[in-house]
């Protein structure tokens, strides 16, 4: 999911990050953004779960919308003694509060 922001001028997305390993991992939830939708950086680190559990944790799915200041996000998540990290056992709600100023 990629949004663009009027406000800031810049497209924005929650994505998870694959840093290492097979590629498989999805343990790392982030709000990226884009002047151009080519060149993308990470704005911030929102769950980061490296080294605890990869296996069993992970973020996926994420559908946002921007809501004023703030981002709100649903998440696919598994945790908590998920069957593994892609079969999520919970839907999650966050916010990103301010997140232009990240």
């Amino acid at each position: 999911m990629i949004k663009y922001d009027e406000i800031s001028d810049k497209y924005y997305s929650v994505a998870t990050r694959i840093y290492a390993g097979n590629g498989t991992n999805r343990n790392l939830l982030s709000l990226m953004v884009s002047d151009d939708l080519e060149s993308w950086s990470i704005a911030t680190d929102i769950y980061d779960y490296r080294g605890v559990d990869d296996e069993h944790i992970g973020f996926q799915y994420v559908d946002f919308e921007i809501e004023g200041e703030d981002i709100i996000f649903l998440c696919r998540t598994a945790m908590n003694k998920a069957h593994n990290f892609h079969d999520s056992n919970y839907s999650t709600f966050h916010r990103i509060q301010k997140f232009r100023k990240i």
